[in-house]
């Protein structure tokens, strides 16, 4: 949910900027590139959390989570531009493969180590305490 509401930010940041300039705006706001997007998820979120230090870009000695991304998938192909594709339309489903910290979580798009019916038992759980500590009956189909 955030990721597509980052992804409209930006989509209506550039469309009004736009819109100021061809209006005749003698100082619109900048429009924001897709590489200065990716280096607020990168590099100016290490720096804004404090960890420039440990991470936030691809460097010798540095921690590092490294995700792959299928660009073969139909939102995704053709990709013309790397950066583009990732921050335009680039989701979840298309990661295939993620490293945290030299340690390979997932691999061709499945996670690596995870009991599934376990998690699927904890979630439910999870949910059955939840809805009864308030009061709410589950109605799958309510709107």
């Amino acid at each position: 949910m955030e990721r597509t509401r980052s992804r409209a930010r930006h989509v209506q940041h550039q469309a009004f900027a736009t819109n100021r300039r061809v209006n005749g705006d003698a100082n619109p706001p900048k429009l924001v590139n897709v590489r200065e997007v990716l280096e607020c998820a990168t590099v100016n979120g290490a720096a804004c959390a404090g960890l420039t230090a440990r991470c936030g870009t691809l460097t010798p000695g540095k921690e590092a989570d490294i995700v792959m991304i299928r660009t073969d998938d139909i939102n995704l192909y053709p990709s013309n531009n790397a950066i583009g594709t990732v921050v335009a339309a680039a989701d979840i489903k298309n990661i295939d493969s993620v490293i945290i910290s030299g340690v390979i979580r997932k691999s061709g798009g499945k996670m690596i180590g995870v009991n599934w019916p376990r998690l699927r038992q904890q979630i439910d759980e999870s949910r059955s305490y939840l809805f009864e500590k308030a009061g709410y009956k589950l109605d799958i189909f309510s709107a």
